[in-house]
């Protein structure tokens, strides 16, 4: 997001997590992914994800976040405006 002058208030907040989450922004969680990915869709596979101790599940919220994460590129780091998190 490029942040115009005359949108201060843009940048007002989005600058602040608190009042950024009060105006409706969402961070899901795993409740949020498991409404789809049940043992009730398509595409199902009882053992996709391996776990620590070797066994195999359907679904690992942190293993699937990593898949999706897309971190700040560190050569960009700064430059643009960023959520600091609590």
């Amino acid at each position: 997001m490029r942040i115009l002058p005359r949108c201060g208030q843009v940048l007002e907040t989005m600058s602040d997590l608190d009042l950024t989450r009060s105006k409706g922004l969402r961070f899901p969680d795993e409740a949020d992914c498991l409404r789809c990915h049940d043992d009730e869709g398509p595409t199902w596979d009882d053992r996709r994800y391996v776990l620590a101790d070797g066994s195999k599940v359907g679904f690992d919220f942190e293993k699937a976040w990593k898949r999706i994460e897309r971190p700040i590129p560190t050569e960009v780091k700064g430059r643009y405006l960023e959520l600091k998190k609590d």
